[in-house]
């Protein structure tokens, strides 16, 4: 009020107050202006100057990650890095002067070196703390430990005791974001399946993997700014950016099946067939522009990849519980066939490889026409990629023998690619040369080899 404070002596001073001592310094505030106000107007304004006293809470920045341990046993993610560089870069913290709860990541390991993946993780610049449980302790307590945290990652060398563990996990949490590591995770195709199916998030054996995968849980939320819940009625996690949200789809539903009830929390109406496809191509990264939408051009190109070394070769898990297929997919406008499979095998299955020649050309019509290609990996000790996204679940290494187990039969997407062409290449025979046939020419005049 005006009656109080001489304006035109005013003199304004700004604290900047770190949001850990804010509430004590406003206090103090508080008392120093009104002891200052009455201080002026009982003596008659004889004060030389009135201070104006501002507080505004500053953002935080951490230079280096802070860990708050809060677990034993093998897995145990170790203090807060010494400062220096090599620490990643640093996190604003925009709470509005109210500090974030910590989220929690729990660990359940038994047999499995995790000393790659601890140090992955522990170069996010986020804070989170970690607890640790055996296999034993998981299972004696129920999972109860799952309820409130924001991944399960599960380190157990037993393929029995993972599956188990995922149930357990699952069962207690249906929002938790569960991870399987295992050494395996890119080589048997029927124990990713099972994971799946056991209700898992995604299986890896890449530290740097899994360190992505935890940056997106761990930072939902950070802004502060979201609105959007989640389509999926059973899943909690919620207040999501329309980008958070077109992170979370992928990450967290990829193999969750889809029906005409998944209304999309932005068009706010059901998108069949496909949720997954739909938020994809119109919202988020897409509607940015950061990525280009995907386009109906009517040419596809597959690819039937073989590792030399052992003969395995190369499938994706597609998304929505379709199984799995040989990577391939769609042209985008003005791409050639081969730009076209190099490209699909790099997204879907995440293997760099080399075009060696054509297995089959398909052209019932020019609105759809299709070329299947064999390879083989650039790098002969290629990883598939083990990161669910909109391109795939995953990808592994599938030999003849997995293929044909009747004992423990893989879902496939379609049975006729791989079921044909791989008990061919296995048998000894090749490809056909890098050309397009004289009968085709005039049906493939509009696109590039």
């Amino acid at each position: 009020s005006p009656r109080f404070l001489p304006w035109k002596r005013v003199r304004v001073a700004l604290l900047l107050i770190d949001y850990r001592a804010r509430e004590i310094c406003l206090v103090f505030v508080i008392y120093l202006f009104i002891f200052h106000s009455l201080f002026s107007f009982v003596f008659e304004y004889r004060c030389t100057h009135t201070f104006l006293l501002l507080s505004l809470p500053c953002r935080a920045s951490y230079d280096e990650i802070q860990i708050l341990e809060n677990g034993q046993g093998s897995w145990a993610m170790g203090s807060k890095p010494s400062s220096g560089d090599g620490a990643g870069t640093s996190l604003d913290i925009k709470d509005g002067g109210k500090s974030e709860p910590v989220k929690k990541i729990l660990a359940v390991s038994g047999g499995v070196d995790t000393s790659s993946f601890e140090a992955k993780i522990d170069a996010l610049t986020v804070k989170f703390e970690v607890k640790s449980l055996t296999f034993k302790e998981l299972l004696q307590n129920k999972a109860k430990e799952c309820k409130n945290v924001e991944s399960v990652i599960v380190a157990i060398s037993s393929k029995d005791q993972t599956l188990e563990c995922i149930e357990a996990i699952r069962s207690a949490s249906e929002d938790t974001f569960i991870v399987a590591i295992h050494q395996d995770a890119t080589e048997d195709a029927y124990f990713r399946q099972e994971c799946w199916e056991y209700g898992v998030n995604m299986v890896t054996f890449d530290p740097a993997s899994l360190a992505s995968a935890m940056k997106l849980v761990l930072t939902r939320g950070s802004e502060g700014l979201g609105k959007l819940e989640c389509p999926y009625s059973w899943c909690n996690v919620g207040k999501f950016t329309e980008d958070e949200m077109w992170h979370h789809l992928q990450l967290y539903h990829c193999n969750h099946p889809n029906n005409r009830l998944h209304k999309c929390p932005i068009c706010c109406r059901p998108m069949a067939p496909n949720l997954q496809v739909h938020y994809r191509n119109n919202h988020g990264l897409v509607a940015k522009g950061i990525i280009p939408k995907e386009e109906v051009t009517g040419v596809f190109a597959l690819v039937i990849c073989r590792r030399p070394s052992d003969g395995k070769f190369l499938m994706t898990q597609e998304f929505a519980q379709t199984g799995f297929w040989v990577p391939g997919g769609q042209l985008d406008h003005g791409e050639s066939l081969r730009e076209g499979a190099l490209r699909e095998c790099q997204e879907e299955a995440g293997v760099d490889v080399e075009i060696k020649g054509i297995l089959e050309i398909l052209a019932k019509r020019k609105r759809w026409r299709r070329v299947i290609f064999y390879a083989e990996p650039k790098n002969k000790k290629a990883t598939p990629k083990t990161i669910p996204d909109y391109e795939s679940t995953g990808a592994v290494w599938v030999s003849i023998e997995e293929l044909q187990d009747q004992k423990r039969p893989l879902k496939l997407r379609s049975p006729s690619e791989p079921g044909t062409w791989f008990p061919y290449l296995a048998s000894g025979k090749s490809a056909s040369p890098l050309q397009i046939p004289n009968e085709y020419a005039e049906t493939f005049s509009d696109v590039i080899l």
